[in-house]
């Protein structure tokens, strides 16, 4: 267990079996729309671009509403700037 600003980082159990992923930044993005331009979304970055992790991990310890943090997701894969990562292989934590 790691302390963090964003809350305690314990493993999170899968929801259902198509949320089975994780989000890793793979280098920061150049430009981004004014509209993500916020704390919240840089916060989300900083965090994605040192460690993988889940959108349910996301829309719990960030203020981002769930449009809003799909947007960016989705915007951030249609650019390259983002590696979806197959979590279904691997055993969930107790």
């Amino acid at each position: 267990m790691r302390i963090s600003f964003f809350g305690v980082l314990w493993a999170t159990p899968p929801g259902p079996a198509t949320a089975r992923g994780a989000y890793r930044l793979r280098h920061w993005p150049d430009d981004i729309p004014g509209s993500f331009h916020t704390a919240d979304v840089l916060r989300a970055l900083s965090v994605m671009s040192h460690r993988p992790v889940t959108r349910e991990w996301l829309l719990r310890q960030s203020n981002l509403k769930p449009r809003v943090l799909d947007g960016l997701l989705d915007l951030l894969v249609a650019r390259g700037d983002l590696e979806v990562l197959d979590t279904s292989k691997y055993p969930v934590a107790p």
